[in-house]
């Protein structure tokens, strides 16, 4: 699974640790409000003889994190089949350029859990100077921010 970065909506500043991260929007999903959470499929690209990197490249994105289906879906807090989220395909041929490795996942997913994800995703094609997992990084000082 492939989620495009944008600056703009998914950078912030993390003043805790004086780094530029990603944010939970990345993968946070309410479907009252957004219906689903859109992704790239890698396999799909790959079998369609693209590269995922260079397809990136390719658009309005300015960077990408991947994560594999397994390991986002260890995030899952549904019990029931029911309740689980919803993961599949949703090729976008309509859109210019059409889009047939497009994919969704239907289901809440809550700051946690986004955060969760996030940290668990690699850069697929990275930001300079942003960082996935703040975590990794030590602490400022208070004194330090004032």
């Amino acid at each position: 699974m492939i989620r495009g970065v944008s600056r703009l909506n998914h950078v912030v500043t993390d003043k805790n640790r004086g780094c530029q991260r990603l944010s939970s929007a990345l993968f946070k999903n309410k479907p009252s409000r957004q219906g689903y959470l859109s992704f790239d499929s890698e396999f799909c690209l790959e079998s369609c003889g693209e590269d995922p990197a260079d397809y990136i490249a390719g658009t309005d994105w300015d960077g990408a994190v991947a994560i594999s289906v397994e390991d986002f879906r260890s995030f899952d807090p549904g019990q029931s089949e029911a309740d689980k989220w919803l993961i599949g395909m949703l090729p976008l041929m309509e859109e210019e350029p059409p889009q047939p490795c497009h994919g969704a996942v239907w289901g809440n997913i809550s700051d946690g859990k986004a955060n969760d994800i996030r940290r668990a995703s690699e850069w697929l094609v990275p930001i300079e100077n942003v960082v996935i997992d703040e975590t990794a990084l030590p602490l400022i000082d208070s004194a330090d921010q004032q």
